[in-house]
């Protein structure tokens, strides 16, 4: 059956159901993920010390960390001690040559602050910043909104290596 929205159905942000969706999603987005980018790569699920899943893409040989995938929670948006936890990893990774994806399905609260390098123009309720290791602070923003269809992002790893799409909206049907 077909919701009335295209993207992201907001009756999925409410408090009592957005832990079990960001967890859901996380694993949805590993098993799709895994066989697209192994045996080069793996994806690790890493758990915060507030119980908070995201994910790195490890390359296997060197066990370096590529990627870094986060999708936000309520805690992460909202001011106070997770929020400015979350900041110091997040700036952490800003000086590494780690790439950051952050996906934020969630109206609620202030956005993570990023400057964009490019955007399609606007930005909405929902948005998924992608940092390339090589771009410091900037970001390309993928910006939708609630009757738009979740985009599909390339995964970003090594250069030279196959960059696959990531099919976000596909994970959370």
């Amino acid at each position: 059956m077909t919701g009335p929205f295209s993207g992201m159905d907001p009756w999925l942000e409410r408090p009592t159901l957005w832990p079990g969706v960001h967890d859901n999603l996380i694993i949805s987005l590993q098993r799709a993920l895994a066989p697209l980018i192994g045996p080069r790569y793996y994806v690790d699920v890493r758990q915060r010390l507030v119980p908070e899943d995201y994910w790195e893409i490890v390359e296997a040989a060197t066990e370096q960390v590529v990627t870094v995938i986060e999708i936000l929670s309520l805690s992460n948006k909202m001011s106070g001690k997770d929020r400015r936890v979350y900041e110091y990893k997040r700036e952490r990774i800003f000086r590494t040559p780690t790439h950051l994806v952050e996906i934020d399905l969630l109206r609620a609260g202030e956005p993570m602050p990023v400057t964009f390098l490019q955007t399609n123009g606007h930005t909405d309720h929902y948005r998924i910043p992608i940092k390339r290791g090589d771009r410091g602070r900037r970001a390309y923003l993928y910006p939708f909104n609630v009757r738009e269809v979740i985009p599909v992002f390339a995964l970003p790893l090594q250069p030279g290596d196959h960059e696959p799409p990531v099919r976000l909206g596909e994970a959370l049907k």
